[in-house]
């Protein structure tokens, strides 16, 4: 086999993802336009930070310059519209390692494993139900503003890497978020060419699960190799963890309604004892994994949501609001509605 020598790019830390999307920032302002460079001066951001792809910002520092964007901008489809224009410049190797798989659902199924080579900041994941098959998004630091900017625009992005795999003929059955109904719905509508849901549980893209078998006549299996070559050495430098893949697989119990430490331990393959002592080995409990998702899902939902608490606390497995609301005041030392009604207020 052929040696590779190109470098291999630095990894996102916890917390941070690559510059990526943010590339066509610029452009998709001027476009509808805004001129960006007075948003980034009231930002304090960097704007040289934008120019390479490979680049890493932290996710708090995205997400105070997406809210800017969309505040002084006045563009509440901003994050949609920016994960509508992704290009293989964007995913790197993963977007060769996606492009080269023998099938759709291969591809998926890299891509939700290496998305930590692009963002350390939120988990992906895909479900079959039925006939159905559910891509879901959720970010892992909550209580930001512009999360519902984030989820847009990784559905915006699923979407495209959707059509790019099955062609035209493809679109999904329903694509749900949960965020208020934003100023440009229609928008979201048009782009997704489906019915959008908006204060739903999840953030989920649902299309027929007949499509994860459809095979590519042509992919290069010498690139597929290359690529997952070059994927399996950035996940090792960047220290890949047991915790990180737990985090994954509660959030996708948690989509379907709750979540048992033994269910996780049984979709990794696991003991339930033999999955205490890897998270042990990092210093990390199942309890306090599941805390902490719980939490930062929650913070989202409060913040951009109408969902009522109750309902808050049934999408995350919650047996009766009470239990949410002393879980989240432990962890947050506020009630939710006392929390939702701060940043409500600061906002």
């Amino acid at each position: 086999m052929r040696t590779i020598t190109s470098p291999l790019p630095p990894m996102p830390g916890p917390g941070e993802l690559r510059v990526g999307v943010f590339t066509h920032l610029c452009a998709e302002l001027r476009r509808q336009g805004i001129a960006p460079e007075p948003i980034f001066e009231a930002a304090g951001f960097d704007r040289t930070l934008l120019d390479d792809p490979n680049g890493i910002i932290s996710y708090r520092c995205a997400a105070a310059l997406t809210d800017a964007c969309v505040r002084l901008g006045k563009c509440s489809c901003l994050g949609l519209r920016l994960g509508m224009t992704i290009d293989d410049a964007v995913l790197g190797t993963l977007g060769t390692l996606v492009r080269h798989s023998p099938n759709v659902g291969t591809a998926l199924n890299n891509l939700i494993e290496y998305l930590s080579l692009h963002n350390r900041a939120a988990i992906a994941s895909l479900k079959v139900n039925g006939a159905n098959a559910h891509i879901g998004y959720a970010i892992l630091e909550g209580g930001l503003p512009g999360g519902d900017q984030f989820c847009a625009s990784a559905m915006g992005r699923a979407f495209v890497i959707m059509r790019s795999l099955c062609g035209a003929a493809w679109r999904p059955i329903e694509v749900r978020f949960p965020f208020r109904v934003p100023a440009e719905a229609e928008s979201y509508r048009e782009a997704f060419q489906a019915p959008v849901c908006f204060d739903a549980e999840h953030t989920e893209l649902i299309f027929p699960a007949c499509w994860l078998q459809l095979s590519f006549r042509e992919t290069d299996i010498h690139a597929y190799a290359c690529a997952a070559w070059q994927a399996g050495m950035l996940e090792a430098r960047g220290g890949r963890t047991v915790a990180a893949v737990v985090r994954r697989e509660i959030w996708v119990a948690l989509m379907g309604g709750k979540c048992a430490e033994e269910q996780v331990a049984d979709a990794l393959d696991l003991h339930k004892r033999s999955l205490n002592r890897l998270l042990q080995k990092e210093g990390t409990t199942f309890r306090h994994l599941l805390d902490e998702i719980r939490f930062c899902v929650a913070q989202q939902m409060l913040r951009d949501s109408n969902r009522s608490i109750e309902d808050i606390a049934k999408s995350l497995g919650y047996s009766e609001s009470t239990a949410f609301g002393r879980s989240f005041k432990r962890i947050g030392s506020y009630s939710p509605q006392a929390w939702r009604n701060s940043v409500r207020t600061n906002s």
